[in-house]
């Protein structure tokens, strides 16, 4: 049984550690494309009400 905690102990310390660093990197890489996503977000925010807008006023003619 104790052989069996010690196992079960390794296993999840080395899942976190690979949680952990799967965490860091992706915290890496949204940082690294924070401004592509703000960029991107700002274009489909001022693109979809244009959509909208002409999609709303072909439909009501």
């Amino acid at each position: 049984m104790g052989n069996l905690e010690v196992v079960g102990v390794e296993v999840i310390g080395s899942y976190c550690d690979i949680r952990s660093s799967v965490f860091s990197i992706m915290t890496i890489y949204w940082f690294l494309f924070l401004p592509f996503y703000v960029i991107i977000y700002c274009r489909i925010n001022s693109f979809i009400p244009l959509f909208i807008y002409s999609f709303i006023t072909r439909e009501s003619k």
